[in-house]
């Protein structure tokens, strides 16, 4: 494994958590096309249901930097608002219409319906058919949640434990009591400790080292196999507070091996764009399936449509970044 002085620097850092980020965006892509060959009764999904979510969470907050108020609004708009917007309006709302008119394909999860049925949805219902950018808006609400919090505590991470411990268990408690606040202002409250945990590892960087030790990353493992639960951070449906453990464990997990490969290029690639990846994976695999179909190909068919999806992005990525970056967080579009 390297050291802490060579996995501490400003570069060393960057380059393993692109990595731990590629790995996150794949394991997403993993459940999607698995949910969408309805490859859902598997324990290994369930195990990485717990803590896929919590690892982006973490890790935006391992990222997270205090600017003016002004300035942190516009770089959060310009680096999640915009590309929210952007990518619901398009594959959520104009794709949908488009190909059930000209095609009559139903993407999954799209509910048949005009224009103005799509626009409430992510508000309202929370449902629309490129539902992987939930995460774009949940992560603008943490982002602001931590900001006031932070601001509020003059960035002293003892005192901002509690309120952000505060904060976690009113979204448990929505959970418990299944009470659903539009736009995933749920969701925000039950992941911003994982968000926490992040930007306070990031400022102790011994701390880390510690928790990834060989031994502890041993009992990591026998948490997450234990203590998995069906969790759905998205619709934040969370059985039980230990869902903390099991995620926190399994972003242990992921970092250690992030720290000991640093780099692989292909998936730190990914890491790098996962933006891009997010928000555009669902219409790519739906697409191949149905090019996949046609074609007769249909012999470990979520497999190949997986490796096709991430191969794609070998295109895909060059061609947002020179064509649509202001719209895939690339540039800003608010300067």
């Amino acid at each position: 494994m390297t050291t802490s002085k060579e996995t501490n620097s400003p570069a060393q850092r960057i380059e393993y958590i692109d990595l731990c980020k590629g790995i996150c965006i794949i394991l997403v892509v993993v459940e999607h096309v698995a949910h969408f060959y309805q490859v859902d009764d598997n324990m290994l999904r369930v195990i990485l249901r717990n803590f896929r979510m919590p690892l982006y969470f973490f890790l935006s907050g391992f990222f997270f930097k205090s600017y003016s108020g002004f300035t942190f609004f516009r770089k959060k708009v310009n680096n999640l608002l915009v590309p929210f917007a952007f990518f619901y309006l398009v594959t959520s709302v104009l794709l949908p219409i488009l190909l059930m008119k000209a095609f009559h394909y139903q993407m999954q999860w799209a509910i048949p319906g005009t224009f103005m049925d799509y626009l409430p949805q992510c508000l309202t219902k929370e449902e629309f058919p490129n539902i992987a950018i939930w995460f774009l808006l949940c992560l603008l609400e943490v982002n602001i949640l931590f900001f006031a919090i932070y601001k509020l505590c003059r960035g002293k991470s003892l005192i901002m434990l509690f309120p952000v411990s505060i904060v976690g268990a009113i979204g448990l408690y929505l959970s418990y009591a299944h009470i659903n606040w539009w736009g995933y202002a749920d969701s925000a409250c039950t992941v911003l400790p994982f968000f926490f945990m992040g930007y306070v590892l990031k400022k102790k960087p011994h701390w880390l080292d510690t928790l990834l030790t060989l031994s502890c990353v041993a009992f990591y493992c026998i948490f997450l196999v234990a203590l998995s639960l069906n969790v759905d951070y998205r619709s934040n449906l969370i059985p039980n507070w230990w869902a903390y453990i099991t995620g926190a464990s399994g972003v242990m997990i992921v970092m250690s091996v992030g720290r000991y490969f640093r780099r692989i290029p292909g998936v730190s690639y990914l890491g790098r764009y996962s933006i891009i990846v997010l928000c555009t994976h669902a219409l790519v695999y739906q697409s191949f399936h149905e090019v996949l179909c046609k074609v007769g190909c249909m012999y470990s068919l979520p497999v190949v449509n997986f490796l096709l999806t991430l191969g794609s992005y070998a295109v895909i990525i060059p061609f947002c970044r020179y064509f649509m970056p202001h719209v895939t967080a690339q540039k800003p579009l608010f300067k």
